[in-house]
């Protein structure tokens, strides 16, 4: 299956930008909420068959982003980790 990357790497950067905010102490719970909707929304208007592979690229790359190893920003990570909860509670 094809995976639109500059479909992914949109919604990444659009986390990225809520863990910032959440960085300098702001309040991103309901901001976080709807990153994670709109990007699951745009994934569901592709092509059915990249649907599952973007979505997947999506969570993958944001676990990976979440990892220790790629950051030690303990409110950065968990921001990421948050996406990741919210869509594997979304998808089921």
């Amino acid at each position: 299956m094809a995976v639109d990357q500059g479909l992914v790497s949109l919604h990444l950067s659009a986390v990225q930008q809520v863990a910032a905010k959440a960085q300098m102490g702001q309040e991103i719970t309901d901001e976080l909420f709807r990153v994670v909707a709109a990007a699951q929304s745009q994934f569901a208007v592709v092509p059915e068959q990249e649907q599952g592979a973007n979505l997947k690229a999506f969570r993958g790359r944001l676990k990976l982003m979440a990892d220790p190893m790629v950051t030690s920003d303990d409110t950065y990570r968990g921001v990421l980790a948050a996406a990741v909860s919210l869509l594997d509670s979304q998808i089921g």
